[in-house]
């Protein structure tokens, strides 16, 4: 994760809990109706079950526990902005809430079954999220899915700045040194890097309905292990 978005995160303030997470398109926070589509779409993926230890990685305030954690056995919610952290949505003996760097957290400290990445992964770069994925892939256990949800896709970038002013917003951002979302990825670098740590034939690239939020640019991966 690059210097900016750990400042970034580590000032963020309260107030409208979709946009205290970024969730927004050019600063506008999801609804409430559209982001639920989001969290039925994810259930149906993920296939929650009371006997599920689930890791909700870069759990930020806590908006996809909150909607889970009476689904399963445990949450394990991470991330590392304690400002998220301290407005978190959930107050429950089944979630535990861990703040730590996730590059440095150790996943084997954990006997789960289900794992979520959601709308994050755009902030760490290509070998980052490959030895992220590799400690994951690693320690969860056979059986088991990992879901990452709304990962940019570079090929339909320029579609999305699409316009003359989102093109000005996005300029004008590098011209101070900013970021606007983070890294965007091929579609391909999930095939070959998923096919290089042996899960060849065991995980989708799914296109996003095209009813959701982010479908235009955005896709989704599930892993089953």
């Amino acid at each position: 994760m690059s210097k900016y978005w750990e400042n970034y995160w580590n000032s963020i303030n309260g107030g409208n809990k979709q946009k205290s997470v970024g969730r927004t398109k050019f600063g506008n926070p999801v609804n409430q109706n559209d982001f639920q589509r989001e969290l039925v779409y994810i259930d149906e993926n993920l296939k929650l079950n009371g006997n599920d230890v689930l890791i909700d990685l870069c759990a930020g305030n806590g908006l996809i526990t909150k909607e889970f954690f009476d689904k399963v056995e445990k949450v394990y919610a991470i991330d590392f902005s304690l400002p998220l952290l301290k407005d978190f949505e959930v107050d429950s003996p089944k979630v535990e809430v861990i703040c730590q760097d996730i590059n440095q957290f150790d996943f084997s400290q954990i006997n789960f079954n289900k794992l979520i990445w959601y709308f994050s992964i755009q902030h760490f770069n290509y070998s980052e999220v490959l030895i992220i994925l590799k400690k994951i892939l690693d320690n969860i256990q056979d059986g088991g899915v990992v879901y990452i949800g709304d990962v940019p896709d570079i090929n339909k970038k320029w579609e999305f700045y699409s316009k003359k002013e989102y093109k000005s917003f996005y300029f004008n951002k590098l011209l101070n040194n900013e970021d606007h979302i983070g890294t965007w990825f091929q579609r391909e670098f999930f095939q070959s890097s998923l096919s290089f740590l042996g899960y060849s034939g065991k995980f989708k690239i799914l296109d996003k309905p095209k009813e959701h939020f982010n479908s235009s640019y955005r896709f989704d991966i599930v892993i089953n292990t």
